[in-house]
């Protein structure tokens, strides 16, 4: 992510009038601020659905309302350029690989994209201490000015606790313990008990708000690793699988091309 350089004065301003802070509090700004967030998106498994669920709720705990200015991945370099040339471009760039480390430098160096240092110091508490944790991570986005332009997307391994390696784990899968437990409930361990979980949570309204406006289950695509790797339950591969010593490509299967 990018944060375009004609906002440094406000955030500096901001910065002065808070001071540093420790801790995260809500809402970040007293007052509604509005700023756009031009965005590489894959529209064959993007899902609109989460995405605006996700900014409704963080504009909700921020009081910071996002604009999304959605650009195909396909289309991307194209339009990225021709806003970067003609100035009037979104206050976020957003999306993984939407400036290389290369791109980071020369916009960095004209004053299109501003240093985010002095902003993590001061306001990116949880980050900070990533960076402190993980010499790979301050490393791989650290300049040869001393400047930090975007910020990574991590992972944390789930075997080693640490940031910024390559996670070859399966994806996993997370339950609302809050929803089970005003249900009462316990946690599925079968794909069947996890059927009756999830259609307990659509129809018997664990938030408790009187409406059945419950979304039981909920990932960002079609072709998310997690709900790809849920075709497994009911014997379907996306991956590389093995059949009585036949090793073969699952997505080539027609199980596969039928989903």
């Amino acid at each position: 992510m990018e944060v375009k350089a004609q906002d440094s004065a406000q955030q500096d301003n901001e910065s002065q009038k808070s001071g540093k802070i420790d801790e995260i509090t809500f809402p970040i700004s007293p007052e509604k601020i509005s700023v756009t967030m031009m965005r590489s998106i894959d529209p064959s498994v993007e899902t609109p659905l989460f995405t605006k669920l996700w900014f409704e709720r963080m504009e909700e705990k921020t009081n910071i309302h996002i604009e999304c200015i959605d650009i195909p991945s396909s289309a991307w370099a194209e339009k990225r350029n021709l806003a970067l040339v003609s100035g009037d471009y979104s206050d976020i760039f957003y999306g993984m690989g939407t400036f290389s480390l290369a791109d980071e430098a020369k916009y960095g160096s004209q004053g299109i994209l501003i240093p985010l240092n002095k902003l993590i110091e001061e306001k990116a508490p949880t980050f900070r201490e990533i960076m402190a944790e993980s010499e790979l991570v301050r490393n791989s986005i650290t300049h040869s000015d001393g400047n930090i332009y975007s910020l990574p997307y991590l992972g944390r391994s789930t075997t080693t606790n640490e940031f910024g390696k390559i996670m070859t784990e399966a994806p996993y899968f997370s339950i609302n313990m809050k929803w089970i437990k005003n249900l009462g409930l316990d946690v599925p361990t079968t794909v069947e008990e996890y059927y009756n979980v999830l259609k307990a949570f659509k129809e018997q309204d664990p938030n408790g708000n009187g409406i059945q406006d419950e979304i039981p289950f909920l990932c960002w695509g079609l072709n998310s690793p997690s709900f790809r790797e849920a075709l497994a339950w009911f014997g379907v591969f996306a991956g590389i699988a093995e059949d009585n010593g036949t090793v073969y490509y699952g997505q080539a299967t027609e199980e596969y091309k039928e989903f």
